[in-house]
């Protein structure tokens, strides 16, 4: 017994590896689980979810609508340029 006792290895290199090795173990168990529990809530979708997915539909996209529809809010013959500060600069100075 005095021989595992004053051994480093067995002191200290054997508690070592036995808990590297099963901390790696450790960690993957908890990473297959973490990984199927993930996979489980991604998988599970209520039927009213289903049904909302199956009847929305969109309604047709054109870029020209789109540009009209902008066109209105938006006025660009009356703007006003604005200096904004620079860094450093106070807004006092403009």
């Amino acid at each position: 017994m005095d021989f595992f006792q004053n051994n480093k290895f067995f002191r200290f290199g054997l508690p070592l590896v036995l808990l590297s090795v099963a901390g790696s173990f450790g960690i993957r168990e908890l990473a297959q689980l973490r990984i199927e529990v993930r996979e489980e809530k991604s998988r599970q979708m209520s039927m009213q979810e289903i049904e909302n997915l199956t009847k929305m539909k969109r309604k047709p996209f054109s870029i020209d609508d789109e540009f009209k529809r902008l066109n209105e809010k938006i006025d660009i013959n009356s703007y006003e340029n604005k200096r904004i500060p620079r860094p450093g600069e106070s807004t006092k100075d403009l």
